[in-house]
This record gives C-alpha cells, sequence and structure tokens, in this order.
C-alpha cells in the first residue's frame, strides 16, 4: 500500500509540474500576443485617417478595432487561467489535508485539476481567430480606403 501511495505522489507531482511549465509558456506567448494587441489597437485609434472613406472601408475599420478588442480580451481571460489553475491545485490541497483515510484518498479525483477549463482553452482559440480575422481585415480595409 505505502509504495502504491508513493507511486500516485509521484505521478501527481510530475504531472503537476509538467502542467505548469505548460501553463506558464503559454501564458507567455498569449502575453505577447496581448501586448501586440494592445499596440496596434492604440495606433489604430491614433492615426485614424482624417479624409471621408466610403462605407465599406468605414466598416472593415470598425470590424477591425472590434476584431482587436475581442483578441485582447480573449488573451486577457486565457491569461487568468493560471490564477484559476493554482487556485484550482490549492483547493485539492486542502481537501487531501482534511481527508486522513488513504482509501479516501485513492478515490479523491486528482484528474480533476489537470484538465484546463473549457472557457480557457476557447479564450485561447478566440485570441488567435480574432489576431488573424482583424489582420485580414486591416488588409482588405487598406484595400477599399485606396
Amino acid at each position: 500500500m505505502d509504495k502504491e501511495m508513493e507511486e500516485f505522489n509521484k505521478q501527481l507531482s510530475e504531472a503537476v509540474k509538467t502542467q505548469k511549465e505548460l501553463n506558464s509558456n503559454k501564458n507567455k506567448f498569449v502575453g505577447l500576443i496581448a501586448t501586440m494587441l494592445i499596440g496596434l489597437l492604440g495606433l489604430l485609434t491614433a492615426l485614424k485617417p482624417e479624409i471621408d472613406l466610403n462605407c465599406t472601408a468605414k466598416n472593415l475599420y470598425l470590424l477591425s478595432l472590434i476584431l482587436i478588442s475581442l483578441g485582447i480580451l480573449c488573451a486577457l481571460i486565457f491569461l487568468y487561467s493560471e490564477v484559476a489553475y493554482v487556485k484550482r491545485v490549492r483547493n485539492q490541497q486542502d481537501i487531501q489535508m482534511l481527508w486522513t483515510s488513504r482509501d479516501a484518498l485513492k478515490k479523491t479525483r486528482i484528474g480533476s485539476i489537470l484538465k484546463f477549463e473549457k472557457l480557457y482553452s476557447a479564450c485561447e482559440i478566440g485570441t488567435y481567430l480574432c489576431l488573424i480575422l482583424s489582420m485580414i481585415t486591416l488588409v482588405m480595409y487598406n484595400y477599399y480606403s485606396l
């Protein structure tokens, strides 16, 4: 029994360590994207053209700003996932400390702390999607504003 418990604790420790490393790397990458999008939004807002644009160009410009803003929002929600993850791990640790029976500890659903919540996964995808779509609409805006 003790060997099984040691092996279980070792595997859990490794899984948590790997997940932390993965989350940290993803957060750095998405943080860079968020910084770039914020800069791009500020630049586009500050350098809005003074000439009167046709309806298509105006709509594309507005759509670009909206997509960039949504990309920023999704990136920030995704970055919050690290905080939520640490909170889930801490709550699980509290539960484990309260349980004294080894049999009860075996039944603990440890895998649930390692799952990446669907909201954060959707926000990560939303960040990339909004970045790509905003770049496409900016190219189309430049084409139609000529």
